[in-house]
């Protein structure tokens, strides 16, 4: 079952630091997420990212710094 990237921005502004399948989900979504957290005070950890391009990860990581974590 995959949640939908609005669910997943409620359960973090609700609270939680989450892993996520980032499998099927655009860089532009992470994004949306990564700055929930960053709100929040969160840290989100990303795995299934060998889709994206180093170029991709790069915006991720400079959008998010301490509040994200890249499994690569």
């Amino acid at each position: 079952m995959s949640i939908s990237t609005d669910n997943i921005i409620r359960i973090v502004k609700a609270g939680g630091n989450l892993s996520i399948d980032a499998d099927g989900k655009s860089t532009d979504n992470i994004i949306r997420i990564v700055k929930a957290s960053i709100k929040a005070g969160k840290v989100v950890t990303f795995s299934n990212l060998q889709g994206k391009s180093t170029d991709n990860l790069i915006r991720i990581v400079k959008a998010g710094g301490d509040n994200v974590i890249l499994e690569i």
